[in-house]
C-alpha cells in the first residue's frame, strides 16, 4: 500500500491522546522510510523485476529489519519509546502507544497486498503476504476505500479553524490520490533504473506528505 497507510493516521488523530497529524503521518510510513533508508546503505535490498507483481516491478528481496513481523513490532515499540518524552498529548503513555500502533499498522496493511516477502522473524524462510498486488481489481478499490474511511473519520471529528480548513481535506485527498495514481499508472522502473534514485524519490514523497499534514493540522481542530 501507499496512500492507504494514511487511513490509520487520520482515523486515530481525533483521539484526545493522539499525537499531532504530522507525527502520525510519519509514523504510518516509518517502516518504508526505514526500508528505503537502509536500502540506500545497502543493508536491506530490493531490485526491479518486470512482472514481480501485476501492479509494480519492485521485488523486495531482503527486508528483515523493517518488514518482518518481529522487526516491525520492535521498531513500533522503539518509535513509541523514542517519542514518549516529547509527547504533548496527555496521558503521554497513551500518545506514545498510539504512535507505536500507527507504525505497526503499516505492516498490517502491507500483509494483504504484498506477495509473500514479509518474514516472521528476520529473513525467515516462511514469508507472509496475500498477494493482492496481483489482483488490481481488488487492491485498487481497497486502497482508496481505506483512505476514504480514514479521511471521513478525521473530517467528521474535526472542524475548520479558518477558511482554509474548509477546503484542506479535499485538497489533501486530491493530492494523495494524484500521487497514488502516478504510482499506479505512471512509468514503471526498469532493471536499468538507478535504485538509489527510486529510494530518494520515495523518501521525498513521504517528506512532502508530512509537510501536507502540517497544513492539515494547522487548519482543523478536534471538535469539543
Amino acid at each position: 500500500m501507499f496512500v492507504g497507510h494514511y487511513a490509520a493516521a487520520l482515523a486515530l488523530r481525533p483521539l484526545k491522546a493522539s499525537p499531532s497529524l504530522p507525527v502520525t503521518f510519519v509514523a504510518v510510513q516509518a517502516l518504508d522510510i526505514g526500508f528505503f533508508g537502509l536500502a540506500l546503505a545497502d543493508i536491506e535490498r530490493y531490485s526491479i523485476e518486470p512482472g514481480a507483481t501485476v501492479m509494480n516491478n519492485l521485488a523486495l528481496e531482503y527486508l528483515p529489519y523493517t518488514h518482518s513481523l518481529a522487526g516491525a513490532a520492535a521498531l513500533s515499540l522503539l518509535f513509541g519509546l523514542a517519542l514518549y518524552p516529547f509527547m504533548r498529548a496527555r496521558p503521554r503513555i497513551m500518545a506514545a502507544a498510539i504512535a507505536a500502533f500507527c507504525v505497526f499498522s503499516h505492516w498490517l496493511l502491507d500483509l494483504p497486498v504484498h506477495r509473500p516477502d514479509l518474514g516472521i522473524i528476520g529473513d525467515s524462510d516462511h514469508k507472509l503476504g496475500f498477494g493482492l498486488w496481483n489482483h488490481p481489481e481488488i487492491a485498487m478499490p481497497l486502497e482508496v476505500g481505506v483512505l476514504l474511511i480514514g479521511l471521513f473519520i478525521w473530517v467528521s471529528a474535526t472542524r475548520a479553524k479558518n477558511t482554509a480548513g474548509k477546503y484542506m481535506p479535499w485538497i489533501a485527498l486530491a493530492l494523495l490520490l494524484a500521487l497514488q495514481a502516478f504510482n499506479w499508472f505512471g512509468p514503471q522502473p526498469t532493471p536499468e533504473t538507478n535504485l538509489d534514485e527510486i529510494s530518494m524519490q520515495a523518501l521525498l514523497a513521504y517528506g512532502l506528505i508530512a509537510v501536507l499534514a502540517i497544513f492539515m493540522e494547522r487548519t482543523r481542530e478536534r471538535k469539543a
